[in-house]
């Protein structure tokens, strides 16, 4: 069966959900009239939960309740100016990320740590609100991938992520630097190897075409001159050192430039070309307006960032504060990634259990997106392949099940929805209509339509008329998680 034929069957009753999920899925770029200019809300386009949820979802793994009340109760702008303050690093899983890596190698010890390192990331997506930053993280994760199969040592993945976390969103160029001499990339694209007389140009090549400036902007020469320019890096202990006996110190061509360059020149280089910011700006548009660039903005973002000598943060702050990031066309037009899913599933329902974190990951993983393990060194493609035919009953089955306490196989987990305690977050959670409306206003990005809202209310009530329904009836709890498993078996639920 094709993906569209099988999607289309699974939710052929609930039509408005198809077609946005459709939408979706199709792949076809979304023209909008608004541009960078400062969105201002008006009643075409109030700031309310449906656009403060947009902001606050792009900008980290779904929100909680208590975020999105402290959303609305400020202006975008200041909204956007607390999600990109700067925060403290965060405490390390444990002191063995300062340890010498051992030799040879305790691949036990290295296993169990690198699952350690991958519950710690997974716990800070769960508790770092009101903040960019572990999104951010993870676009520079998936964009500067390295992965736990060949970089075997845990402690060069905690450096890199640590080297992201600071430069998270500071000068991009810098940072790509600092990957040219990072441990883990300098092992994972074999720059560890490169040295005169003996070229390795893997890192060379990715560092052009998947890194800076996109297939079509380099030559063949260009890749070779990168390499050459690029020799040198070792990585001793837990640092990368250069030994001058290993670079090569000959004349080279690269992008229509000729010199003696070393890593600095072809840093430099790269980012004197148009192509660079294009590539950097067409990569953050997908990332959080939508997977199909509008070339227009794409251009305008390349301008930003050429002027601004590519300091991110203020293009982040452009870019999230526009009409065009606010245009209600964008609401709910991304695919969930398996960690806005996992992550989202328990932040969203209040779950901060200390198995929260190793559920999350194998979860996740099981969806396809393993932290630390990416598939290629072209990461994470994401976008329409999130959803499969195996990946979006998974989904359903994993989310219903954690709001009954239960994993996908049947079996009891200690983590469990307290769904009386997540429905007096609502102010009308006495009251059963306005009750479901707030619900899903906070846990999807869509609103509902007629039929929907009431075949919800159905779910909630259980043939009891709607003056019936309290918190304090006896069976408050299980309509409650039949409510909850009805909105996350919606395709809404997929989109953010």
């Amino acid at each position: 069966m094709q993906r569209r034929e099988f999607l289309s069957a699974l939710v052929e009753p609930v039509r408005q959900g198809i077609g946005a999920l459709e939408r979706v899925l199709a792949g076809r770029p979304i023209r909008v009239s608004a541009g960078l200019e400062p969105y201002v809300p008006s009643a075409e386009v109030p700031w309310d939960e449906r656009s403060a949820g947009h902001l606050l979802r792009r900008a980290g793994f779904q929100c909680t309740k208590a975020e999105l009340d402290w959303a609305l109760a400020r202006s975008p702008q200041e909204v956007v100016e607390a999600l990109l303050e700067e925060l403290p690093l965060p405490e390390p899983p444990g002191q063995w990320v300062s340890e010498e890596p051992r030799r040879p190698p305790d691949a036990t010890l290295d296993a169990q740590r690198m699952a350690e390192l991958q519950r710690w990331w997974f716990r800070l997506m769960m508790q770092t609100g009101r903040s960019l930053r572990e999104k951010m993280v993870f676009f520079w994760h998936n964009h500067f991938t390295t992965d736990r199969e060949k970089v075997r040592t845990p402690q060069y993945h905690y450096i890199q992520h640590t080297t992201f976390r600071r430069m998270v969103w500071g000068n991009i160029r810098a940072l790509t630097r600092a990957m040219v001499l990072d441990p883990a990339m300098l092992i994972y694209l074999d720059n560890n190897e490169n040295m005169v007389g003996a070229p390795n140009e893997n890192f060379a090549r990715e560092l052009l075409e998947l890194f800076t400036l996109g297939v079509g902007n380099y030559t063949e020469w260009d890749v070779v001159a990168a390499t050459r320019a690029l020799t040198g890096w070792r990585v001793v202990g837990l640092r990368s050192v250069f030994v001058p006996q290993r670079f090569d110190d000959g004349v080279k061509t690269f992008l229509g430039q000729t010199g003696r360059w070393g890593t600095d020149d072809v840093i430099r280089i790269i980012f004197e070309q148009p192509a660079c910011a294009r590539f950097f700006a067409r990569k953050l548009y997908r990332f959080f307006v939508y997977a199909v660039p509008d070339e227009r903005i794409v251009e305008q973002l390349a301008q930003l960032l050429v002027a601004h000598d590519f300091e991110l943060k203020p293009v982040l702050r452009i870019l999230l504060s526009s009409a065009h990031f606010f245009d209600p066309q964008f609401y709910g037009a991304q695919i969930k990634s398996p960690l806005d899913f996992m992550v989202g599933l328990f932040r969203q329902f209040g779950i901060d259990h200390p198995e929260a974190p190793g559920y999350g990951v194998r979860a996740a993983a099981a969806l396809e997106l393993e932290v630390l393990n990416p598939p290629t060194v072209e990461g994470w493609k994401g976008h329409r392949l999130w959803i499969t035919s195996m990946t979006l009953p998974l989904r359903q089955r994993i989310a219903e099940a954690l709001i009954e306490g239960q994993s996908v196989n049947g079996g009891t987990l200690p983590l469990r929805v307290d769904v009386l305690q997540f429905a007096r977050q609502f102010v009308s959670h006495n009251q059963a209509r306005q009750f479901v409306r707030d619900v899903a206003r906070f846990l999807l990005a869509f609103p509902l339509s007629a039929e929907q809202e009431e075949g919800l209310l159905q779910e909630l009530l259980q043939g009891a008329a709607e003056y019936e329904w309290s918190l304090d009836a006896p069976n408050a709890d299980a309509r409650l998680r039949l409510l909850l498993k009805a909105i996350v078996r919606l395709p809404e639920y997929q989109l953010t």
